[in-house]
């Protein structure tokens, strides 16, 4: 199977079903058509990123996805910066907005394409630019500054009251953060003067 899409999430999701996938990014340009809906967008750039892909590996099962934001009818695309993503963030927050993922099996071999789409609407909380900022901050991790975490100590030692806490977090946020905090519990018990 093969996933046109380097989506952190979809690789999660993919992963946690226990299928052996490889990610090849498509190529595809994606349309932004004012007389489609965003649901028929959604399905539609999909369909172009599978076609493109599975053109290349016609014998595999191809995946492709897009995903589209809606806030009423205006689309939010992918942030160009940290200061469009505060933007977009402070335009959504404490506001009903809808995601809308469409997906694509393709499998050119056989001639047998499925296409569907699913809408989620999503309400964020308000937040205040402070919030924002903080929540930016939890998603970045530059590994070049990331201190070391000595050998056995995991984020899988940790409290359960703290393992719930890191379930805001994505997966990969989620283990980043606890075993950090697993490593400073360490350091705090090995040392406690220190």
């Amino acid at each position: 199977m093969i996933t046109d899409s380097a989506s952190p999430r979809r690789e999660e999701l993919l992963r946690s079903l226990g299928v052996e996938f490889t990610i090849v990014p498509s190529d595809a340009t994606e349309l932004h058509d004012a007389q489609l809906t965003a649901r028929e967008t959604a399905q539609l750039n999909a369909s172009r990123k599978a076609r493109a892909v599975a053109k290349h590996s016609p014998e595999a099962l191809v995946i492709g996805a897009d995903t589209l934001v809606y806030l009423g009818t205006k689309l939010f695309g992918k942030p160009a910066d940290p200061d469009d993503a505060r933007r977009m963030l402070g335009e959504l927050q404490g506001k009903t907005h809808e995601v809308v993922t469409g997906v694509c099996f393709m499998h050119l071999e056989s001639h047998r394409c499925e296409i569907f789409c699913e809408t989620t609407s999503v309400t964020f909380h308000p937040l205040t630019p402070e919030q924002i900022r903080a929540r930016q901050l939890r998603s970045v991790r530059p590994d070049h500054d990331d201190p070391p975490i000595a050998e056995g100590v995991t984020w899988k030692d940790l409290a359960p009251a703290v393992k719930f806490e890191l379930k805001s977090l994505s997966t990969e946020n989620a283990e980043f953060v606890g075993d950090h905090l697993a490593m400073a519990s360490a350091l705090i018990d090995s040392d406690p003067e220190t």
